[in-house]
């Protein structure tokens, strides 16, 4: 799950450098994800609220917290990410990043 302190200290880093990755390092990196908690905050920034209203925009079903389906929909919508970019690995990879719990939701 990904909480709201979680989702709020994400957005509030302002070097990717800053979000503390999971567990050991791998040959490859999260540089996509990266990009995309950038656009997150962008939109959030630029739509001008804060992280707990950008929170429950994402929180499209209103139960307190972002489901992958969820995500996928508000980055469509508030990021104009395309959805053929939105592959089954990459969203894996963003809410590995972005999950306290490490479980399907934020």
């Amino acid at each position: 799950m990904v909480d709201f302190p979680r989702f709020s200290s994400v957005l509030k880093t302002e070097s990717k450098l800053q979000i503390k990755r999971p567990g050991k390092s791998i040959e490859d990196n999260f540089d996509w994800q990266e990009d995309i908690i950038s656009k997150i905050r962008e939109w959030a920034f630029n739509s001008k609220i804060n992280s707990l209203e950008a929170f429950r925009s994402f929180d499209k079903d209103f139960d307190g917290l972002i489901s992958k389906q969820d995500m996928i929909s508000s980055l469509q919508e508030y990021c104009l990410i395309k959805p053929e970019d939105l592959t089954q690995v990459r969203m894996d990879r963003l809410f590995r990043l972005l999950s306290f719990y490490k479980t399907e939701t934020i």
